[in-house]
């Protein structure tokens, strides 16, 4: 819903509960990988490609 051509409030605490719970995923999963695989990932998020 907009309110004068703005999200509303409502819409815009969804979008950052969407936000967080997608970031505290992405967390979750990194906290479980080993250091090297953290950094490969780094990397390719990066855009310079893989650790080798």
């Amino acid at each position: 819903m907009y309110v004068n051509g703005q999200p509303s409030l409502i819409e815009r605490l969804s979008r950052q509960q969407r936000s967080y719970k997608m970031a505290q995923a992405i967390f979750e999963v990194l906290e479980g990988m080993d250091n090297q695989t953290v950094l490969a990932v780094q990397s390719l998020l990066d855009g310079q490609g893989g650790v080798t």
